[in-house]
């Protein structure tokens, strides 16, 4: 079962002449799961089109004196 943090998404149709977008309209921890971020779409009983995006790995970095540095954590 796939573990990891989560977003929901929701596309929003732009203005004529505008780039499209996703939203994003809800977050899930890393103890969550997909059924869980699906279930939690569902709870919203919302009509649209939406996509969940499971995010494996953060890297925390900053920038010093014009150089990216990665935050060791």
């Amino acid at each position: 079962m796939p573990r990891g943090f989560f977003t929901v998404e929701e596309w929003k149709r732009p203005p004529k002449g505008k780039e499209s977008q996703w939203i994003p309209i809800l977050h899930l921890d890393s103890y969550q799961s997909l059924n869980k971020a699906i279930d939690a779409l569902e709870k919203k009983a919302r009509t649209g089109l939406f996509r969940v995006v499971q995010t494996q790995r953060t890297i925390w970095a900053e920038m010093e004196d014009g150089k990216i540095k990665r935050a060791k954590k």
